[in-house]
């Protein structure tokens, strides 16, 4: 069973949707699994926060920036909670 949160968000989702934005914010194709650490993408804030505004999107809600603290792997922003 796929884990989901409030927002509505699977991993899958985030999955897609952290490829797609690095994707287009670097102009490259990366490789993004569940698994995948933010720290080994060398993501600076404003990528971070392009993949928050684009989740956002994905999910149709605003979500608190709050509960992003903590979020390692790719996985884990399926916690992000709605405002």
């Amino acid at each position: 069973m796929e884990q989901t949160a409030t927002a509505g968000l699977t991993v899958d989702q985030v999955v897609e949707v952290t490829q797609t934005a690095i994707s287009r914010i670097r102009s490259q194709d990366v490789e993004i699994t569940p698994e995948t650490r933010f720290r080994d993408l060398g993501l600076d804030s404003l990528e971070v926060a392009e993949i928050f505004l684009e989740l956002e999107d994905v999910a149709g809600v605003e979500l608190d920036q709050q509960s992003a603290e903590g979020v390692e792997v790719v996985s884990d922003l399926v916690r992000l909670r709605p405002l």
